[in-house]
């Protein structure tokens, strides 16, 4: 026969007859299991295959199951009665710990194995069923930390009161189902309150992109005129440069012509004094040249007169310059004539 999992929406998982175990963390911390129903072939229960199954109120185990493993139904807070089959021999460490609701569990004659903390914090555990007499409790081998598990009230040759469980076990289901709904309802409208955020988060970061391209397109063109701006300065300094070193070529062309100018005006000025001087040695010369000639003809007329010789005794010839008199007259004074 097939088993089946029960959800709080009501959905059913079935669990088809042939699988011989349920994997270690098959349904961990899944909140929305409230019944199980294992099929007869389940031989094991994986490690913590039931963890956190906060949800999980009514537990139908396998008739062919023989080994609970550690942590199986871990933290199943919504546990009230658990009624474990006869073939079963060990039940592992963890393996109910922290079940905090479970007030009454069977445990057949079989189990020779309880591991440790098996049932720590099970601390409203109050009636447990031994199917056999106190000798053979004694036996199995019950690990540490499980005070909870020794402190109930142990009913030897003792299966339990199976209607009252049932009872029990239907009201845990309902409750735990309405806790479930409740659960639900809770998430639907957390749900929506996230997906309203989500959308508001999203309206917020499709504005604060658009803000974001509106200052990235006023960045970028504010970049774009600062380039044209340091480009165009770029320009009025290079042209300023070219002004200022024409200018200064300018001057040095203007200082340089000052100066040639400033020679040619000397080079005249040494031209117009040394035309002045020569003007004066030639007037010196050209009086001198009227002197000698006056002289000459003085000479000549006193030389006619038979006094030549007197003027030529009054006439200072060592110190004369023969050059500025005429030829005729060296040659009559040298004798020549």
């Amino acid at each position: 026969m097939d088993g089946k999992i029960v959800y709080t929406d009501g959905r059913e998982e079935i669990l088809k007859y042939g699988i011989l175990e349920i994997p270690a963390k098959a349904y961990y911390e899944n909140k929305n299991i409230v019944s199980v129903v294992l099929p007869n072939s389940v031989k094991i229960i994986g490690k913590s295959a039931f963890d956190g199954c906060t949800g999980l109120a009514s537990i139908s185990m396998s008739s062919s199951l023989i080994t609970i493993d550690g942590g199986a139904f871990y933290s199943c807070s919504s546990l009230v009665n658990v009624r474990i089959p006869d073939k079963i021999t060990s039940i592992r460490g963890y393996a109910f710990g922290n079940c905090i609701n479970l007030i009454s569990i069977n445990i057949p004659n079989s189990v020779t194995f309880i591991g440790r903390a098996a049932f720590f914090g099970c601390n409203k555990l109050k009636e447990v069923y031994y199917a056999a007499p106190q000798n053979d409790w004694d036996e199995i081998n019950i690990g540490e930390s499980n005070d909870d598990l020794l402190r109930a009230n142990i009913h030897f040759n003792s299966t339990g009161a199976i209607n009252a469980v049932s009872e029990v076990e239907a009201k845990a289901v309902a409750e735990a189902k309405a806790r479930a709904d409740a659960l639900a309802k809770a998430q639907a409208e957390a749900k929506s309150k996230s997906e309203a955020e989500a959308q508001a988060r999203a309206e917020a970061k499709a504005k604060a992109e658009a803000e974001l391209r509106v200052f990235t397109e006023a960045r970028i063109k504010a970049e774009t005129e600062a380039k044209k701006a340091a480009e165009a300065r770029a320009l009025a300094d290079r042209k300023l440069k070219e002004q200022i070193e024409a200018r200064i070529e300018a001057e040095k062309r203007a200082d340089a012509e000052e100066k040639a100018r400033i020679e040619a005006g000397a080079l005249v000025e040494k031209a117009v004094a040394e035309r002045n001087e020569a003007e004066e040695k030639a007037e010196i010369a050209e009086r001198e040249r009227i002197d000698a000639e006056e002289l000459l003809v003085q000479f000549l007329k006193e030389l006619a007169k038979g006094k030549g010789d007197v003027l030529l005794k009054k006439m200072d010839l060592a110190n004369f310059e023969t050059k500025n008199i005429p030829l005729a007259v060296q040659e009559l004074l040298s004798g020549k004539v």
